[in-house]
Formats: structure tokens, sequence, C-alpha cells
């Protein structure tokens, strides 16, 4: 970071520091405070209604043996491609379009009804989602009705209670989910680029796609990090999507450490294998966090200099 970039960041502290001191200070110790309590009962045996009992490590000795974590942290990071890389790379695109193509062409008015469209998912809470999806794809579903009515009856399947098909099927539903939220993100970033810029590449002859590499990728570059990391925690520790459409079926073939968690937590006498659980996700998830926001300091840095 350049002394000029250090400056305006003390200046900008010292000027707005003590505004955020409550709003932290309460986020610390509530979330700070559930954290610490979540990570006690981790090391002990209590089944959530009487003294617990001291254990130690035992909990996370047996959840790194356990088979079945090990397959729920794998099929969370698979969820990053839906979640988090598909949704960045196509909502930087549709962006692109409809800020450069289309609202020229067509005025404010398609734009914001492209924008508010591909938004919906976003308004629409994930539990009508889900009942919305599980009424298509369930197996008397709209889409196998569908099907059989025009005459392709071989090709109506169970696409919910089989593996692969379940987990494409959640991928989808998860690309539509984050679509709007990404879209919206780098259509706000194009707004703030100097429209001069695609002037003076249009001079140099570069076409739309040279200029959507040179000019609006290089512009994005905040746009792109925070709506990355973002992205890609919310696939890490997604819960409801899973929920509502699959319950981590069939066979676990689409269950993910939240929902492993979940099930820990009220499926019985398991609340510490739960704690455990979500204390060790909670230490993954920060750890990437942290390292993420380390590269891209580097990163601007390195471009400053």
């Amino acid at each position: 970071m350049t002394s000029r970039s250090r400056t305006r960041s003390s200046n900008t502290w010292n000027r707005y520091g003590l505004l955020l001191i409550p709003g932290f200070g309460t986020l610390v110790v509530t979330m700070g405070g559930a954290l610490f309590w979540n990570a006690n009962i981790s090391f002990n045996r209590w089944a959530g209604y009487e003294n617990p009992v001291w254990v130690g490590l035992r909990n996370y000795r047996f959840l790194f043996r356990n088979e079945d974590f090990r397959t729920a942290v794998l099929h969370a990071v698979y969820f990053v491609i839906p979640f988090a890389v598909i949704p960045t790379i196509l909502g930087l695109f549709i962006a692109a379009v409809i800020a450069n193509y289309f609202i020229p062409r067509f005025g404010q008015g398609l734009g914001a009804f492209m924008r508010s469209t591909l938004y919906l998912p976003q308004v629409v809470p994930v539990a009508i989602s889900g009942l919305l999806w599980l009424a298509i794809l369930s197996n008397d579903g709209v889409l196998n009705m569908a099907l059989n009515a025009s005459g392709h009856i071989s090709l109506a399947r169970e696409w919910l209670t089989t593996g692969r098909s379940a987990q494409v099927w959640l991928s989808i539903i998860m690309v539509w989910l984050q679509l709007g939220y990404t879209t919206m993100i780098f259509l706000a970033g194009m707004s703030r680029i100097d429209p001069r810029l695609y002037e003076a590449a249009s001079l140099d002859g570069a076409n739309w796609w040279q200029q959507f590499k040179a000019v609006t990728i290089g512009q994005l570059r905040p746009e792109l990090f925070v709506v990355f990391i973002v992205t890609t925690i919310g696939a890490l520790k997604v819960f409801a999507p899973v929920y509502w459409t699959t319950q981590g079926g069939p066979l676990g073939s689409t269950n993910v450490p939240s929902l492993y968690s979940f099930h820990a937590f009220y499926g019985g006498d398991q609340v510490p294998f739960g704690a455990t659980v979500s204390t060790v996700f909670a230490f993954i998830v920060g750890t990437l966090a942290y390292l993420i926001a380390r590269l891209r300091d580097r990163s601007d840095s390195e471009s400053q200099s």
C-alpha cells in the first residue's frame, strides 16, 4: 500500500471510526460469545438437558475419522462452482450485455425490467423457492407432467431422488438463486466506469469483446473480489437450498456440513458433535476468508506500486 493510500485510510478512520464501535462491539459480543459457547460444548458429552461431561478432543477425533463428514465437505467444495464461480462469470457477462447493449439501444425501462427479473430469486424467501422447485422436479411435478403430456414419457425421471441428478439440479437451483445478486453488483460497479475509457478503446479499434476484457473486467476488480469472497463463503456454508429441496439426499449425495451439523443438533443426543462440526467449519471458512483478503491486499499493493 502506498503512503498516499495509508494516509487516506488513516483520515477515513479518524473521521468515521468511532461511529463503527457500537455496532462492531455488539457484533463481537454476540457472535464471539456464541462461537465461544459453541466451541465449549464441542469438548463435552451433553444430551442438551443434563449436566455436560468434559471429554476433551474426543468429538474432534471422531469427526475427522467420520467418512460422512469428509463427504459433506467435498460436496460443499463442489457447490462453490454453481454457487460462486458460475454466477460470478455469468453475472459479469450479463451485466456487461445489459449495460453496453440493451440499455443504450432500448432504454432504461428494459434495463430495469431485466434487473428486477434477475434479482427476483433474491427477494423470494428460500423456503418458497424450494417449494417451487419441488413442485417442478418431484416425481409427479410439473416437469414430468409436461414431458408425459408431450409424448416424451421416456425422458421423465426421478429428478431429486437419484444422486447425480439431484446434484445437477441442485447446482442449477444455486445458479438461479445467485445470478441476480452477482449481476446487480456488477451493474452497480459499471455505473462508475468512465465512458471515455470505452470511447478511447473504440477509437483504438477494439470491438465489444476486447473492451469487455480490457476495460470492464479491469475496472471491476473490487466488485469481483467482493462477489467472489461473499459467494464462496456462502457456498461453503450453504444450508437453505439443500434443506428445502433434497434434505441432503438421496443417501447423502447432496449433504453439506451445515446440514450435517443441523441434523446432529436436532437429531437426538448429538449436540456436542453438531457443535464440533460447526466449530471446525467456522474455522475453515474464517481462514479461507482471511487468505483471500490477504491475497487481494497483496494484489492491490502490487498494482499501486
